[in-house]
């Protein structure tokens, strides 16, 4: 604490205070710039990891749509449709975590 007190003495005595303000006032700008990025960042990650599930659930189904049907099925099947809904919709949880983990 001794130490402390001496280099506040030091940088009073020598009028050194503006100089260390305007430096630290420079550095906390730059500080907070740095935490803005971060922070839009981690909110577009969580909103991507959010919204992930249903574009997978509707693109998927897309592709099912167009390339696996053959000519003699009519179209997507209740049952196949809610369980792949389910599965989809079990991504959910597991995809909003993965963000804390970055």
């Amino acid at each position: 604490t001794n130490e402390a007190f001496q280099g506040i003495r030091s940088v009073k005595m020598y009028l050194w205070e503006d100089s260390f303000q305007n430096e630290i006032t420079k550095l906390r700008s730059s500080e907070l710039n740095i935490f803005k990025k971060v922070a839009y960042l981690r909110g577009f990650s969580r909103a991507y990891m959010g919204a992930l599930p249903g574009v997978v659930a509707v693109v998927s189904f897309v592709f099912y749509a167009l390339f696996y049907f053959d000519d003699s099925q009519t179209g997507i099947k209740a049952s196949t449709l809610f369980s792949a809904l389910v599965a989809f919709n079990q991504l959910r949880f597991p995809l909003l975590f993965y963000p804390l983990a970055l």
